[in-house]
């Protein structure tokens, strides 16, 4: 089943990973047979002739070939434009008319589960128009675009427990291989349109090793060349045939291949399987924007009316709070969130690209817990604030990203002050270039608080001139800095609050919240005590 991909797609990208790398002569220490999650001996080293691409007749690098069936699909141009993204797939399959028991047995398996591909199609609809396209602008058949399917059930961010992520399952060497960057900012491997071209690259490379036979290509994407090789080998040494049904292979291998083509068949006919498969338009949902420098995705959310999640759904790829400063700075967004987006960047300056706190740095603190406490590295500190020691005294001011601070828990008197809003503090008159996230930042409330009081959307655009109400609830009396962010809050206990719940609620120590209270080792708080803490205006985010 589809849902069960970690404990099948590791182990196979990790043998084809190996293998290939072996062959290419680029194993410096390649692994010792059994060690295989499948206990399989299917690894080669560069110093094996004995099961050399010579010595079963093949060549590598050589041209695609493609079955009659999609020679047939594209000398016989179907008259009608498909009607939807699955009808387009489906004019390219060349695997669904296979036939063999293992295969029926697959396609019953997905029968008797058919929410599992119902699933895997919603979490598809995103991303399948650009695989669909990468196959047909390779000329190969779009059976491969179902991949994923196996793979990961169409989850960008799937990790399996041998390390393998993203839709192609990239193990972080074989990423490499394939130029897929990975480092403390962005892993490539979970970047969807990077990964795709990386993927159908290894599989142009099996498929020419393997003259044109998908099958074994499907099969050395799974075991690795290394396996396949042999088992040809071993076949044409005992005159047996060597196409993938009669090859002695890993069992996992031999459930993978049919696998596919079972997922081929249901798509080719999901009717007849009793499957409902999402609807996708034939159309490119997604677009890539270059952003051209770093930028914090706080920002690029806002600059294309875009909520983070999504942001974040669409480009997985991203580790922290901002692009990597060398890049790459591309997002993948719906064709008007990109438009929205590139208009933006074309104003936005420098200074407007990140969204950085002033920290003051507390009697006894080091520059390891601060980055601990705002989830960044101690690296990076060290990089934003031109640092180069760990070295830190008190009342040194550091810049931390913003969006690295943790956000107070949804139950917390903070996070609901609003609830019952009393008359409005104050109003405010919207300036040209204002944000609700920065008008939020500098009164000390939330965006999404400001988008309740005045009835409109988060990602509502704001006209200059236009007034917005902002409210204060008396549970906590906020003060804030010049520079927008906040000093001092004072939080009214609750019944059933305790120093170390609160420490973990606003992100601090409970010493700091004795010291800031002069509250002595062993004392207790009360419901009603009121509780001054000191927090930063994104806490209220």
């Amino acid at each position: 089943m589809l849902d069960r991909y970690s404990s099948m797609s590791g182990p196979h990208i990790k043998y084809c990973l190996l293998s290939c790398m072996a062959l290419a002569g680029c194993a410096a220490n390649p692994p010792t047979p059994g060690n295989s999650p499948t206990g399989s001996q299917n690894f080669i080293d560069s110093t094996s002739t004995a099961v050399s691409e010579a010595a079963v007749g093949l060549t590598t690098r050589r041209p695609i070939a493609h079955p009659p069936a999609l020679k047939a699909h594209r000398q016989g141009e179907l008259d009608q434009p498909p009607t939807d993204l699955w009808d387009r797939l489906r004019r390219r399959l060349v695997l669904s008319d296979a036939e063999h028991p293992s295969i029926d047995a697959e396609v019953r398996k997905y029968t008797s589960f058919p929410l599992t591909l119902e699933k895997a199609s919603e979490r598809a609809t995103p991303f399948l128009h650009m695989i669909v396209a990468e196959a047909e602008r390779r000329d190969m058949p779009s059976d491969l675009a179902l991949l994923p399917f196996i793979e990961s059930a169409f989850r960008p961010r799937a990790v399996s427990t041998s390390s393998a992520s993203g839709l192609w399952q990239f193990l972080p060497t074989t990423g490499e291989r394939f130029g897929l960057e990975q480092n403390w900012w962005y892993d490539g491997r979970r970047d969807v349109h990077s990964a795709t071209r990386a993927a159908f690259d290894y599989l142009a490379y099996l498929n020419g090793l393997f003259d044109g036979d998908w099958m074994l290509t499907l099969a050395a994407y799974n075991a690795g060349e290394g396996t396949v090789l042999k088992a040809i080998k071993r076949n044409r040494e005992h005159g047996r045939p060597t196409d993938f049904w009669d090859l002695k292979l890993p069992s996992e291998t031999r459930a993978y291949v049919p696998r596919l083509v079972a997922v081929a068949r249901i798509v080719q006919d999901p009717t007849a399987h009793a499957v409902q498969l999402a609807s996708i338009p034939n159309e490119s949902l997604l677009e890539i924007v270059d952003a051209g420098d770093q930028i914090d995705l706080a920002v690029a959310a806002e600059l294309a009316e875009l909520g983070t999640t999504d942001l974040s759904r669409f480009n997985p790829a991203f580790n922290r709070w901002a692009t990597p400063p060398d890049g790459p700075h591309r997002f993948l967004v719906p064709p008007e969130n990109a438009a929205a987006l590139r208009s933006a960047l074309v104003d936005l300056t420098p200074q407007d690209r990140s969204r950085s706190l002033t920290y003051r740095v507390a009697p006894g603190e080091t520059l390891s817990g601060i980055a601990r406490r705002y989830r960044t590295s101690t690296a990076e500190l060290k990089r934003i604030n031109g640092l180069k020691g760990n070295l830190i005294k008190t009342g040194d001011k550091l810049m931390i990203p913003a969006t690295t601070v943790a956000r107070v828990e949804p139950d917390s008197t903070v996070a609901k002050r609003d609830t019952q809003p009393q008359t409005p503090s104050r109003t405010y008159r919207v300036r040209r270039g204002d944000t609700l996230w920065g008008i939020a930042q500098r009164h000390g409330v939330s965006h999404k608080e400001i988008a309740r009081w005045n009835g409109i959307r988060t990602r509502a655009t704001l006209r200059p001139g236009t007034k917005l109400a902002i409210h204060r609830n008396s549970d906590s009396t906020i003060r804030v800095r010049a520079d927008g962010t906040v000093q001092k809050l004072r939080y009214r206990v609750r019944r059933g609050d305790t120093l170390l719940h609160l420490s973990r609620k606003f992100r601090v120590s409970v010493a700091e919240l004795r010291r800031w209270n002069r509250l002595g080792n062993g004392s207790l708080i009360r419901a009603g005590q009121t509780l001054v803490v000191h927090v930063n205006g994104t806490q209220m985010s």
